[in-house]
This record gives C-alpha cells, sequence and structure tokens, in this order.
C-alpha cells in the first residue's frame, strides 16, 4: 500500500481524512484547518495537501486508544504533525510487512 491508494473523506467540519487498519496498529491521517497539516485549510481537494496529522494507536484496546505512534514516527505525542507524503509512504510499507 502507498499514499497514492488511500482514500480520503472530506470531515463534516471542514477538512480530509483515512484510517486504514493493519492487523495490529490503526493509522490515521488527516490534514484541515484543524490538523498539522499543510496546508491548513478545508474544503480543498486532498492532492492539494502536502503535510498530514498522522496517529497510529493499536487495534486491541477496544475502549480507549493507545497510542504508539511514537514507535512509527519521529515525535513524542500522540500524533506527528506536519507528516509527509514521503514518511506516510514508508511508514505504509513498514506496518504492510
Amino acid at each position: 500500500m502507498q499514499f497514492k491508494d488511500l482514500k480520503f473523506k472530506i470531515h463534516p467540519e471542514g477538512g480530509v481524512g483515512t484510517h486504514v487498519q493493519f492487523e495490529n496498529v490503526t493509522v490515521s491521517i488527516q490534514a484541515g484547518r484543524l490538523y498539522y497539516s499543510i496546508p491548513r485549510m478545508d474544503n480543498i481537494d486532498s492532492t492539494q495537501y502536502s503535510k498530514f496529522e498522522v496517529a497510529v494507536w493499536e487495534n486491541n484496546n477496544k475502549r480507549k486508544h493507545r497510542y504508539v505512534t511514537h514507535k512509527y514516527l519521529d515525535t513524542e505525542d500522540m500524533v506527528a504533525g506536519w507528516t509527509s507524503k514521503e514518511q506516510i509512504n514508508k511508514l505504509l510499507k513498514t506496518l504492510s510487512k
């Protein structure tokens, strides 16, 4: 799987996003004025964003997300802001193995 294969949906409050579920984790990729993305704008096509907000959480906890973003991307937070398409491709490749 690569970034170009992702199917983004429009958020009701603006922006775009998608989730990709793997065996052990789910990846959330979001962009818009409420997210750490470039540009921070709503009502534009997903192809117009160059950087995205990304979060990774474990699938085994049904009640609360256990974020493990720091295991895959350079961040100490629950999300990694301003993540490039190239970084997302590397993440998807790693998780697809």
